[in-house]
Protein backbone atom coordinates (compact mmCIF):
# COMPACT_ATOMS: atom_id res chain seq x y z
CA UNK A 1 0.00 0.00 0.00
CA UNK A 2 2.76 2.16 0.72
CA UNK A 3 4.55 1.64 -2.47
CA UNK A 4 1.61 2.42 -4.23
CA UNK A 5 1.14 5.69 -2.26
CA UNK A 6 4.12 6.64 -3.04
CA UNK A 7 4.24 6.05 -6.83
CA UNK A 8 1.37 7.61 -7.11
CA UNK A 9 2.11 10.51 -4.90
CA UNK A 10 5.40 11.50 -7.71
CA UNK A 11 3.30 10.90 -10.53
CA UNK A 12 0.86 14.10 -8.99
CA UNK A 13 4.24 15.80 -8.04
CA UNK A 14 5.78 15.32 -11.61
CA UNK A 15 2.91 15.62 -13.86
CA UNK A 16 -0.19 16.25 -12.42
CA UNK A 17 0.20 18.84 -9.41
CA UNK A 18 -3.34 20.49 -9.81
CA UNK A 19 -4.61 17.48 -8.53
CA UNK A 20 -2.27 17.80 -5.53
CA UNK A 21 -5.20 19.16 -2.73
CA UNK A 22 -6.56 15.22 -3.34
CA UNK A 23 -4.02 13.77 -1.60
CA UNK A 24 -3.61 16.21 1.39
CA UNK A 25 -6.24 16.88 4.35
CA UNK A 26 -7.67 20.20 4.86
CA UNK A 27 -5.40 21.05 7.63
CA UNK A 28 -2.57 18.97 6.04
CA UNK A 29 1.64 20.00 6.34
CA UNK A 30 3.75 20.02 3.97
CA UNK A 31 7.91 20.03 4.36
CA UNK A 32 9.82 19.77 1.56
CA UNK A 33 13.46 20.60 1.38
CA UNK A 34 12.82 23.19 4.20
CA UNK A 35 10.26 24.67 3.28
CA UNK A 36 6.53 24.98 4.52
CA UNK A 37 3.01 24.95 3.66
CA UNK A 38 0.38 24.65 5.98
CA UNK A 39 -3.47 23.51 4.18
CA UNK A 40 -4.12 21.28 0.99
CA UNK A 41 -4.54 24.64 -1.09
CA UNK A 42 -1.34 26.34 -0.01
CA UNK A 43 0.86 22.69 -0.69
CA UNK A 44 -1.02 22.82 -4.14
CA UNK A 45 0.18 26.44 -4.92
CA UNK A 46 3.84 25.37 -3.55
CA UNK A 47 3.86 22.52 -5.66
CA UNK A 48 2.34 24.38 -9.20
CA UNK A 49 5.25 26.98 -8.21
CA UNK A 50 8.05 24.82 -8.61
CA UNK A 51 10.20 23.80 -11.68
CA UNK A 52 9.08 21.04 -13.77
CA UNK A 53 11.30 18.17 -12.59
CA UNK A 54 10.73 14.03 -12.78
CA UNK A 55 11.28 11.45 -9.61
CA UNK A 56 13.27 8.18 -10.46
CA UNK A 57 12.48 6.00 -7.00
CA UNK A 58 15.50 3.71 -5.42
CA UNK A 59 14.18 2.87 -2.15
CA UNK A 60 11.29 3.34 0.13
CA UNK A 61 10.39 2.75 3.88
CA UNK A 62 7.09 3.26 5.49
CA UNK A 63 6.10 3.21 9.23
CA UNK A 64 2.54 3.17 10.48
CA UNK A 65 1.76 5.74 12.52
CA UNK A 66 -0.44 4.15 15.25
CA UNK A 67 -2.54 5.99 18.00
CA UNK A 68 -4.19 9.13 18.51
CA UNK A 69 -1.99 11.28 16.78
CA UNK A 70 -4.87 11.23 12.87
CA UNK A 71 -8.00 9.42 14.63
CA UNK A 72 -9.73 7.47 12.30
CA UNK A 73 -7.32 7.97 9.49
CA UNK A 74 -4.52 5.43 8.32
CA UNK A 75 -0.87 7.27 8.04
CA UNK A 76 2.22 6.48 7.74
CA UNK A 77 5.34 8.17 7.80
CA UNK A 78 7.31 7.44 4.13
CA UNK A 79 10.83 7.86 3.65
CA UNK A 80 11.96 7.58 -0.35
CA UNK A 81 15.34 7.97 -2.07
CA UNK A 82 16.06 8.48 -5.40
CA UNK A 83 16.90 10.73 -8.28
CA UNK A 84 15.12 13.91 -9.48
CA UNK A 85 15.73 14.82 -13.04
CA UNK A 86 15.15 18.57 -13.74
CA UNK A 87 13.83 20.14 -17.42
CA UNK A 88 17.63 21.20 -18.36
CA UNK A 89 18.81 17.29 -17.46
CA UNK A 90 20.63 18.06 -14.45
CA UNK A 91 20.12 15.87 -11.48
CA UNK A 92 20.52 15.62 -7.58
CA UNK A 93 20.15 12.51 -5.42
CA UNK A 94 17.49 12.67 -2.58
Amino acid sequence: MEEEFTKLYNEKVDKKRHQMTRLYMDNGLLVWNGNGANGKDNIQKYFQELPRFEHIMNTLVAQPIIGDTVPSQLTFIVKVSGTVIFQDNSTKHF
